[in-house]
């Protein structure tokens, strides 16, 4: 999935709660990218992967 950081860190919780039970690969910036310890909180309350899109700069 890849909400490209577009949910609130609560918001991003709940719905990896949800998805958790279709076993996807990864959750691609729930919360913004920028925000490290948002991040790491959603990470926290999951067993999916949650990763960080590559960007050039």
């Amino acid at each position: 999935m890849r909400p490209r950081g577009k949910f609130s860190t609560s918001g991003a919780i709940k719905v990896v709660s949800i998805l958790e039970e279709f076993n996807p690969s990864f959750f691609e910036e729930p919360v913004s990218p920028e925000n490290v310890d948002e991040m790491a909180r959603v990470a926290a309350n999951t067993s999916i992967s949650i990763a960080q899109l590559a960007s050039s700069v």
